[in-house]
Parts: C-alpha cells; structure tokens; sequence
C-alpha cells in the first residue's frame, strides 16, 4: 500500500507536487499559529476569534516568501544541506516579518510571544515533514533492478574525487554508500553529504555493522604501491572492488554511474596496457629456456 502510493506521488505532474506543497505549508502555517498561542496561553484559540487576523498573516507572508526563495522548485527526492540551509534562510527571513508585527505591536487578544514562537515552530515542522518526505522516497527507490535490496558501499577516498562518485551515486540506484575510508587522519570523523569518514582500520567493524560487500576506488591519486596495498587490504576482506574510467569524466556527464567497472589488475599501472608482440616474443623465445626475472616480468 505504502509503495504504491509513493510510487503514485513520483509520478504525479510537477505542479501537482508543488500545489501539495504549498498546501502542507499553509496548513503547518495555520497549525503553528494555533501552537504557539497554546504553548503561551495554555489554552487553544477560538478559530475565528482574534487569532485569525495571525493566521491569515501567517499564510499570507509565508508562502510568497518560501516560494521567491525556490523552496516549491526543489526535488524532494534529492533533499540535502542546501535544500536546509535555504528553508533556514526562508523561515528566518518570514521570522523577521512576522515577529516584527505580532512582537513589536500590540494587538488585542493576541499574546506578543506568539510572533516569536510561531516562526520557531514552523521552521521545525517545515523541515521535519521534508525531511521524512524525502526519506520515505529515498528509501522506496533504493532497490536494484530486479527489485532488490541495493549493495552497501564503502568509497576508499574521501577527496574531491570520493565527493562526486558519492554525489553520483546518491543519485542513481546503483549502490548505497554507508561510509568513506580516507588514510588522511584530518578527515576521520568528519561528514560529507551525511556519510561519515572513517580510518581503514574501522572497516572489519563496518563491514558487520552494514553488511558492505563492494568497495568503490576513488583515491586515483595514490602512487602505485599504494593503490596495491589498498587493493590487496580490500580483497583480504571479500570485497568486490569496483572503479570508474575517471571522475572527470563523470562529471563532464561523457560517463554515467552505470560504467562502474570491475577493479582489474591493469587499473594498478596507472596507464593503458601495452600489448605484447606475439610474432617478436615468438622469435626470441621459440625452442629456447627463459628465466623471467621481476614481479614486472
């Protein structure tokens, strides 16, 4: 039932989305007005008594603001830091306005407080609703092709590089990355787009703790033995190892997130493999003993 209708609400047409939005937000509106005075009053409002004039104003402020600041034109979906920092900057600038009535005048029948406590309460509510909006939504859609649960990642890199594969892939079905491993220690701890950074030696714990069964390469910068030895660390592990062409070209979009590859022992040169030149090593080696000297060999 749940699946059907937020498969039902992605398929409706953009302005149907944005009426329903705007509708959520004028009905948190009217119930926040009516909050506000209890949590002041202690008692609720009489609805058409003198908090209607607050209430109307309310709406009436509210929604042009929200919509000059692009709120109804951001994807649900795809909710992040700066669909936050924008509702924030939304919510404060209403805050000013309407505080600025409901505080510093006096209006009968209608506490000053509640032109504090009303722009509070619908910065939370306007936040908390999207966020459970888009994490419903992202939950429903991170299933695989065949209707699967997706793989748990881990990205190996937490560099410019590690960002746009993570980024990418927040937005496609491919994989759901649960953390990053970095060796850098300044960048232990900390969070990028919600996925925290972690030391290499934390994988053991993570792998329980998530179930990751891929790792993604994305330190492309790494010298030669060093990539080596993280390879070898993750295939110790059970980990398929994937990578991509280059993040660069990902990013100019001349490679999608479905051109990750299996990791293959030629990604280790750092360069295009060279053929051999069977009709040379034919001549050179036919009839006689070769001692191959080097791991290069």
């Amino acid at each position: 039932m749940k699946t059907r209708l937020l498969l039902k609400a992605l398929s409706m047409p953009r302005w149907t989305k944005q009426a329903i939005a705007i509708l959520v937000d004028a009905m948190l509106c009217v119930m926040c007005v009516h909050l506000a005075f209890y949590l002041r009053v202690n008692e609720w409002a009489d609805p058409f008594g003198p908090m209607l004039l607050p209430t109307l104003a309310s709406f009436s402020l509210a929604l042009p603001i929200f919509s000059a600041f692009g709120m109804y034109k951001a994807v649900l979906r795809y909710y992040g830091a700066r669909a936050l920092v924008t509702i924030v900057k939304a919510v404060t600038t209403y805050g000013i306005i309407y505080s600025a009535i409901y505080t510093a005048n006096s209006f009968v029948g209608v506490p000053r407080t509640v032109g504090i406590i009303q722009p509070i309460l619908l910065g939370l509510f306007v936040i908390g609703v999207r966020t459970l909006i888009s994490s419903l939504l992202v939950a429903e859609t991170n299933t695989s092709k065949d209707g699967g649960p997706i793989a748990n990642a881990v990205i190996y890199g937490a560099g410019n590089s590690g960002q746009q594969l993570a980024s990418a892939l927040k937005l496609s079905s491919t994989v759901n990355v649960v953390a990053f491993l970095d060796e850098n220690s300044a960048n232990w701890g900390t969070t990028i787009n919600g996925v925290r950074v972690y030391a290499p030696d934390n994988l053991d714990r993570l792998i329980k703790r998530y179930g990751i069964s891929e790792a993604l390469l994305a330190d492309t910068e790494a010298p030669r033995a060093q990539r080596n030895a993280i390879v070898q660390s993750l295939t110790a592990k059970g980990l398929s190892i994937r990578t991509i062409p280059g993040v660069d070209q990902l990013v100019r979009g001349t490679v999608s997130i479905e051109d990750l590859k299996d990791f293959e022992i030629e990604d280790l040169l750092r360069r295009a493999p060279v053929p051999p030149e069977v009709d040379l090593l034919r001549a050179n080696v036919t009839g006689k003993v070769v001692l191959v000297t080097g791991a290069g060999g």
